[in-house]
């Protein structure tokens, strides 16, 4: 899963949330609470995970820019 696949996933739970906070604190609806607080805690696991992958993601693009000079270097010197 890439981070912008996650980034979208947190979107919706995020959206969820909202609706269901809304729902509680206006209509006192209990449901609509633990919903909210389910889909925080998804957040919250999702956060992590976005954290780790986003890490891995600039590494990777990290290497692949240092191969690219150091290829260059290489083989196009004057």
């Amino acid at each position: 899963m890439s981070s912008i696949e996650i980034c979208e996933e947190m979107k919706e739970h995020w959206e969820v949330f909202l609706e269901n906070h809304e729902r509680f604190n206006e209509k006192q609806v209990k449901a609509a609470g633990v919903r909210a607080r389910k889909a925080i805690n998804e957040l919250k696991k999702l956060a992590s995970k976005y954290r780790s992958t986003c890490l891995a993601e600039s590494k990777e693009i990290w290497i692949k820019n240092l191969y690219e000079i150091s290829y260059e270097k290489r083989y196009f010197q004057y």
